[in-house]
């Protein structure tokens, strides 16, 4: 099964282009089914920049504010993709 999609790396807000890429497999059906960036040790640098920084306020944030604040983030990524979700949800089943 292929998810068609320009995947990114979220680093300090910002979806980063990689480099280099790296198969994802299904490990139910050992098959590749996308491919996503690998990251730079500057990627990575940069990403415990940026998760360090935004500790301080997601530390002083509630359970139910965080996950709220993932939902609505998973759900706008959905918003407008049928097909994603329902190949998403047949991923997870599988």
């Amino acid at each position: 099964m292929d998810i068609d999609r320009d995947y990114r790396m979220l680093i300090g807000g910002e979806l980063v282009v990689g480099t280099q890429s790296m198969d994802v497999i299904n490990p139910a059906l050992d098959e590749v089914f996308a491919s996503c960036p690998r990251a730079t040790r500057e990627d990575m640098e940069a990403a415990i920049c940026a998760a360090q920084d935004a500790f301080t306020t997601w530390r002083k944030t509630s359970v139910d504010e965080r996950r709220a604040a993932l939902a609505m983030r998973l759900l706008a990524s959905l918003q407008g993709r049928p097909d994603l979700a329902a190949r998403v949800s047949q991923i997870d089943v599988t």
